[in-house]
C-alpha cells in the first residue's frame, strides 16, 4: 500500500468514525406481541377488543383485533367484530396486500375484503358480495395497518406522519402528531407516555397514548363522540421481550 492509499484510507476510516451513526431503527424492532384492551363508554366497561401481531422471519406481519361485548353488554347487542391485517413491514412502514372485516351476530353477519394490487397501485373492495376498485398511492394504509404505521414511525422519532387510509371504497387521509410526554397510570403501572393527536381532513378525531417502553405499543385511546367519551385502555400484555417502566 502506497503512503498516498494509506493517507486517504485512514482519512476515510477517520470520517467514518467521526459521522453520526443512524439512530433510525429497523421494522423489525416492532416485536410479536398479544394484548387485550377494555372498551368504556362514559365510564361504563362495555366489552373487550383482542389484538394480536404476528410476525415471520421474513417481515410478513399478520395483525389481528377481535372486539367482544361484555357479559351484560352482550344481552343488549351480542356482535363480534373481527379486523385482520396481512402484508409486510419494511423500514417505510407497513405494506398490506389484504384487509378483512367481519361483524357478527346471531341471525346476520357482514364481511368486508380488500385487496392491495402495489403493481397496479390498485385497491379492490369486496363488500357483501359488491366489489368496486381504486387507484391508491404507495404508502396506503388499511384501517388496522395504520397503527402499525404510527408505532413505527414513533420508533424513528418522527413527530408527525400522515397516510392515506382504503376505507369503504375510499381514500381518507388521516395526520398524526406528537404532542408531549404524559406519566400514565395504567393497569399496567405507572409509565411514561407520548400523546399523539389523530385529525382527519383537519378535525381531531382522537388522542392516543404509546409507550416508549413497550416499543411504542398503544396504551390508551380517547374518542369524544355526541354520545359522550369513549375509551379504550390496556389491561394485559403478553410479549417476553417488553417492559413497563
Amino acid at each position: 500500500m502506497t503512503t498516498l492509499t494509506l493517507k486517504y484510507w485512514l482519512l476515510g476510516f477517520l470520517l467514518l468514525l467521526l459521522s453520526p451513526v443512524s439512530a433510525e431503527p429497523a421494522a423489525s424492532e416492532i416485536k410479536p406481541f398479544q394484548a387485550n384492551y377494555q372498551l368504556i363508554r362514559n365510564g361504563i366497561p362495555f366489552g373487550h377488543i383482542e389484538v394480536t401481531l404476528q410476525l415471520a422471519p421474513q417481515g410478513q406481519y399478520h395483525y389481528v383485533a377481535k372486539t367482544r361485548p361484555n357479559i351484560l353488554t352482550a344481552l343488549l347487542s351480542n356482535q363480534t367484530l373481527t379486523e385482520e391485517s396481512r402484508g409486510k413491514l419494511t423500514q417505510n412502514g407497513p405494506t398490506p396486500d389484504h384487509y378483512n372485516y367481519h361483524k357478527a351476530k346471531p341471525d346476520q353477519s357482514s364481511t368486508t375484503r380488500i385487496g392491495f394490487d402495489w403493481l397496479r397501485k390498485r385497491a379492490t373492495t369486496n363488500s357483501n358480495g359488491t366489489s368496486w376498485s381504486m387507484p391508491i398511492p404507495l404508502g396506503t394504509q388499511d384501517k388496522l395497518s395504520q397503527q402499525l404505521a404510527i408505532q413505527i414511525a414513533l420508533l424513528q422519532g418522527q413527530d408527525s406522519i400522515s397516510f392515506d387510509v382504503a376505507d369503504g371504497g375510499h381514500l381518507k387521509r388521516y395526520h398524526y402528531k406528537r404532542e408531549k410526554l404524559e406519566r400514565l397510570v395504567t393497569p399496567l403501572g405507572e409509565m411514561t407516555t407520548v400523546k399523539v393527536k389523530r385529525s382527519k381532513q383537519s378535525t381531531h378525531d382522537y388522542t392516543i397514548w404509546f409507550a416508549p417502553s413497550l416499543n411504542y405499543l398503544p396504551v390508551r385511546f380517547e374518542r369524544k363522540q355526541s354520545s359522550g367519551l369513549f375509551v379504550m385502555k390496556l389491561l394485559f400484555l403478553q410479549e417476553p421481550h417488553l417492559n413497563s417502566q
